[in-house]
């Protein structure tokens, strides 16, 4: 690889279409969009893009004014007569969320990607929304990369993910969320998550179907549950993240701290990264000889992200949330307290340590905050709660079932009609009657071609 990589990792409405547009903006970047978006299986040369660029399109969620599609980069890697991007796989959505062990077909495709930006004579850039537990991987695998996470204020965030669903009915979001803790519940991750909330773990071959379910799950939690496992993800995320990547971004910071802008700009332009590379270098590289540690660092001090202006940054603010201030207190306060008691204070300081001081003022992280004894908002599930809870589920899918069935009769009705109409007198005569209009036009066209 000529061309070291650029990794953008982060959760959902964060701004992270916004970072990745800047960078596509530069001649000498060639960026890939969400690279784990489940879309990528179905696109081909006869439709290579999921969404359209227009700003009607783009301004309904948010996103950046762009000139050309998101899905754009990956055109050029589409084969004639095949469907989906080459060795992409759904698993690598959700399946694989907290996968951080070896991975040969991940890696494979990754290189794929990357040898496609390299083929223009670009560094390229994957700016990833599916990651945000991955990074120690990225990091292992890549460790030349940089990587980015970039993060935002929590509440905003989630509104962000009601407000979706509320004003654009777009519930998408939501239903991720529900995603990613129900299929990786076992996993270390979100095993403290799961004696609280009940999660569930539905795999199919299709995205779409595991949509339907998960859509039909949402109901049957309340607005509590959606931001405990919603803030649960956010922070366990930021954790990770904050020790094995390269670069943090604040999102929110970037537009209200003028200091905290110019520092990150000036981070993006050096790739200073303030030791952060060293660190987490070490902590995923033991058994790498000094020598490839220290060659490392060369590796990425290389990279240059040079005019890659991020002082318009302007992420929405919401005056009122989803649920009152004093509820997501004491929900945020009860996560902290999980995640921290999970973790050990070691491991606790050392997260601490790679946040800015700005940072851990504006996110209220710090030792007193992460072991205050947590408070009583949810509480371990019994043998009762799961019971109910599963009877609710039950009901649910009894009522989507019947449902179905009523469509498949609807459908099936349509079909008879159709044919009992194509058996009929009327329309035998119809078809008798409209005949020599027919073979007249077929003679028209047929002359018309000659003539040319």
């Amino acid at each position: 690889m000529q061309n070291k990589p650029v990794f953008i990792h982060s959760l959902f409405r964060t701004g992270s279409t916004y970072l990745w547009n800047k960078f596509r903006q530069k001649k000498e970047y060639y960026c890939y969009y969400e690279p784990f978006n489940q879309f990528l299986s179905g696109i081909s040369l006869e439709r290579p893009f999921a969404w359209s660029h227009e700003n009607e399109a783009t301004g309904r969620v948010g996103h950046p004014d762009m000139t050309q599609n998101q899905l754009f980069e990956y055109k050029k890697l589409l084969e004639p007569g095949h469907t989906g991007v080459p060795l992409f796989k759904k698993s690598f959505g959700f399946d694989d969320y907290c996968r951080n062990e070896p991975h040969p077909d991940m890696k494979k495709y990754i290189d794929f990607l990357i040898r496609g930006a390299e083929e223009e004579g670009k560094i390229p850039v994957l700016q990833f929304n599916r990651s945000a537990l991955r990074t120690r991987w990225f990091k292992k695998y890549y460790p030349g990369s940089v990587n980015i996470y970039l993060v935002r204020n929590p509440r905003d965030q989630w509104q962000s993910y009601v407000s979706m669903a509320e004003e654009q009915n777009l519930d998408i979001f939501l239903i991720m969320d529900l995603m990613t803790a129900g299929k990786n519940r076992h996993t270390s991750y979100f095993k403290s998550l799961a004696s609280y909330v009940y999660l569930v773990e539905f795999h199919a071959e299709e995205f779409r179907h595991e949509e339907v379910v998960y859509r039909a799950l949402l109901d049957t939690y309340t607005s509590d549950e959606l931001y405990f496992i919603f803030y649960f993800t956010w922070l366990t995320a930021l954790w990770e993240n904050a020790c094995h990547v390269d670069i943090i971004l604040s999102i929110d910071l970037l537009a209200s701290d003028k200091r905290y802008a110019e520092r990150a700009a000036a981070t993006l332009e050096q790739n200073d990264i303030t030791g952060r590379s060293a660190t987490a270098a070490a902590d995923v590289s033991k058994g790498y000889s000094a020598q490839k540690k220290s060659s490392q660092k060369n590796k990425i001090s290389e990279h240059s992200s040079t005019g890659i202006d991020l002082s318009d940054a302007r992420p929405r603010r919401y005056p009122e949330h989803k649920l009152p201030a004093r509820r997501m207190d004491d929900i945020e306060k009860m996560v902290k307290s999980l995640i921290s008691r999970d973790h050990g204070s070691e491991k606790r300081d050392f997260f601490l340590s790679k946040l800015s001081r700005e940072e851990k003022k504006f996110f209220n992280l710090s030792p007193k905050s992460l072991s205050a004894k947590k408070t009583t908002v949810f509480k371990t599930q019994g043998e009762d709660e799961r019971v109910k809870k599963l009877e609710s589920l039950m009901n649910r899918f009894l009522h989507l079932y019947v449902r179905a069935l009523e469509e498949k009769g609807k459908t099936q009705q349509l079909q008879q009609t159709l044919i009992r109409i194509k058996k009929s007198y009327s329309f035998r005569v119809g078809k008798l009657i409209l005949s020599p209009f027919r073979l007249i036009k077929k003679i028209k066209n047929r002359f018309a071609g000659k003539s040319k």
